[in-house]
């Protein structure tokens, strides 16, 4: 139950970085004015705590919270989650006693994104292929019965938006970690040049940004395994240099990387298909529109053979607003407390 000036707490934990907000009004979802946001480099505390901790102190802020809802990047198994690409460990036991806190709710990161869904406007997306006229949908989700979302970020990840009669369901994955699967013999060659790596090459291994440096180590110098090469640029620098068509190495790298994005976008659509449309967040994808607003995308991503007219027909977005976790997240929080 909402209570009058109740201090509401979302997060938004990825593997490199924590959105972080406080709010006591469900204006907020709207408005988009919380009490305190903030956003903190994980790189630089040893937990999420620290990070928590960093943020009070910075807005002055109370150390009672009387709800908060974390979307983690990892699955939500129990009471404790880890995340998957970085040794965190966060406890509801410890938040409890921490923060006095006694609605605490864990979630799947993307199924904060999906939560996300009910307040984007139409300023939030940017079409990589029209199925539907996306102006025209307002609010957008009552039109939809499902909707496939994936994001690469430091990871890949993947969900399934499902509304069913009054309530929406959304039923986060781990399909990040299936097997990549190359879609032409360059590929094929670069999933050999991956395997001496790591027997098992998963799709998020090459989707994320870790992945697209491994792809810039594989084009520079195929001869030299994965992770052995020396003074590789970061991934945003891969980013900026082939925008900026500074680099051929850093081009093909991101051609390479938006190819096989479209590809498993395809292959998600139809994992959970039939869908009415696509979704793609995670905070890669809105950094590197330029190579993603070309034929090649909508082409590889329809190539599925039978299906290729029904991919041709969905709607595929990305979405552009780069605190939807966190707002899907409060989104999330308030639905709880109703």
């Amino acid at each position: 139950m909402i209570r009058e000036n109740m201090l509401k707490l979302a997060a938004d934990i990825g593997g490199t970085n924590t959105r972080l907000l406080l709010t006591d009004s469900p204006d907020t979802l709207v408005n988009k004015q919380p009490l305190a946001m903030q956003i903190y480099a994980n790189d630089d505390y040893e937990s999420f705590d620290g990070v928590l901790q960093q943020f009070l102190q910075e807005f002055s802020l109370p150390q009672v919270i009387d709800a908060m809802c974390l979307a983690i990047a990892g699955p939500i198994q129990s009471d404790t989650a880890r995340l998957t690409n970085r040794n965190w460990q966060i406890s509801k036991q410890e938040l409890q006693a921490a923060y006095q806190c006694q609605q605490i709710h864990f979630i799947n990161d993307f199924v904060a994104l999906g939560q996300a869904l009910e307040i984007l406007q139409v300023e939030d997306v940017v079409a990589l292929q029209h199925g539907h006229d996306f102006a025209t949908i307002t609010p957008l989700l009552p039109q939809y019965r499902s909707v496939a979302l994936l994001g690469a970020g430091t990871g890949l990840g993947v969900a399934h938006w499902v509304h069913c009669g009054e309530e929406v369901h959304i039923l986060s994955s781990e399909s990040g970690h299936c097997s990549f699967a190359p879609e032409d013999s360059e590929q094929s060659v670069l999933l050999a040049w991956m395997r001496q790596h790591d027997p098992h090459v998963s799709i998020e291994y090459l989707l994320s940004g870790r992945g697209l440096v491994r792809l810039y180590e594989f084009f520079s110098d195929p001869r030299t395994p994965p992770d052995k090469h020396t003074k590789i640029p970061i991934a945003s620098q891969i980013t900026q240099r082939a925008l900026s068509k500074q680099d051929l190495i850093a081009q093909k790298s991101l051609s390479c990387f938006v190819d096989i994005y479209a590809s498993v976008c395809g292959n998600v659509a139809l994992q959970y298909f039939p869908v009415d449309a696509v979704f793609i967040g995670g905070g890669i994808a809105p950094k590197i529109l330029p190579f993603l607003q070309t034929e090649q995308f909508p082409r590889l991503f329809a190539a599925k053979g039978l299906m290729q007219a029904k991919l041709q027909n969905l709607p595929v977005y990305v979405i552009t607003f780069d605190l939807a976790g966190l707002y899907g997240s409060l989104n999330y929080l308030y639905k709880q407390l109703q």
